[in-house]
């Protein structure tokens, strides 16, 4: 196995001195920057999920893989959840 090559900070930026000054206005200037706060996103509660199993006529599930890929819909899970919801909404139920 090959070792490695230890490399400083300073051997990067090649054969220069480095004035104390400058590592003294870098550091100011980046404390003094105001603050950019994180958002963290608050987790919504997941609903549990249940695991469904359909059997699909071949000709069906070919339409169906078809159709999602024309939609862009990445998944024919995500399809299939697509179209339940919107038949849902239609009916007033969701």
């Amino acid at each position: 196995m090959a070792k490695r090559e230890q490399k400083s900070l300073s051997s990067l930026i090649g054969k220069r001195e480095i004035d104390p000054s400058e590592i003294e206005k870098a550091a100011t200037e980046l404390h003094n920057k105001p603050e950019v706060k994180k958002q963290i996103p608050t987790k919504k509660e997941k609903e549990q999920l249940i695991r469904v199993s359909v059997d699909t006529p071949k000709s069906l599930y070919m339409k169906l893989k078809e159709a999602a890929f024309e939609e862009d819909i990445k998944s024919l899970r995500h399809f299939y959840l697509h179209c339940a919801r919107v038949y849902l909404e239609s009916k007033g139920k969701l």
